[in-house]
């Protein structure tokens, strides 16, 4: 399994980092954790399928996670028409936009393989390959975070932070988890080191922050004992 930071910036585009889009590697299939940018281009450059693109999950519904939903559904609708995706929102009251859009661009939305659902906490999606659920957070009146579990890993996905103390699920203070991905764009880093503190994590990546953070945030790695990453666009991880 591989993740693939494909967009790390906060709410505003930064010089070479783009909006929030992460990329799940596994089982020759690819997941899409937020989606900000156009990664039908990223795709085309790595040398893979459209098809190979099973699932999508938005954290929350801001702009910055959710622009690259129109241009990839458009070309899955009209050009890449063997793509099978199930695009998962925490609500659906922008999908009709979306057909709208489409619409006044010439384009029909292939409902048979462009598939919208909205998700609750808990279970969201399980093909025998990821398993992800979602918990709830403070960020908007409808955001959340994942778990992914995946090749007898765990990783959990932040979405757009309020609170390290508050924003997540009491198993990151009982469990171990493999990768924990942090946006840290609206969160200080003392905040991180007080709610972290006794955690079990492999690793501690951070992306959606700000460049005047950056310092900071690697200073945890000592104060927590747990090995930090900041995310760059392209930036790797294999597990």
């Amino acid at each position: 399994m591989k993740l693939r930071f494909l967009g790390t910036s906060h709410g505003l585009p930064e010089a070479n980092r783009r909006m929030s889009c992460t990329m799940i590697e596994a089982g020759g299939n690819i997941y899409f954790i937020d989606m900000g940018i156009m990664v039908i281009d990223d795709l085309r450059t790595m040398g893979r399928k459209i098809s190979d693109v099973k699932a999508v999950f938005i954290t929350h519904m801001h702009n910055d996670h959710t622009d690259g939903l129109i241009p990839f559904t458009a070309l899955a609708s009209w050009y890449f028409t063997d793509v099978s995706v199930d695009i998962f929102l925490p609500k659906t009251d922008g999908v009709d936009a979306i057909r709208n859009w489409h619409r006044a661009n010439d384009v029909t939305l292939r409902e048979d393989g462009v598939r919208f659902a909205k998700y609750e906490n808990g279970p969201v999606f399980d093909d025998g390959i990821i398993k992800v659920e979602a918990f709830p957070t403070p960020h908007t009146g409808s955001s959340h975070g994942f778990i992914v579990t995946c090749e007898g890993k765990k990783i959990l996905f932040s979405g757009d932070m309020n609170s390290a103390r508050t924003d997540f699920p009491d198993s990151i203070h009982t469990e171990h988890y493999d990768v924990v991905v942090c946006e840290n764009a609206h969160v200080e880093p003392q905040q991180c080191e007080d709610g972290f503190a006794g955690c079990d994590f492999g690793l501690l990546v951070f992306n959606h922050y700000t460049d005047n953070k950056v310092g900071r945030l690697m200073a945890l790695e000592s104060k927590l004992g747990i090995p930090v990453k900041i995310a760059r666009d392209y930036t790797e991880v294999d597990l």
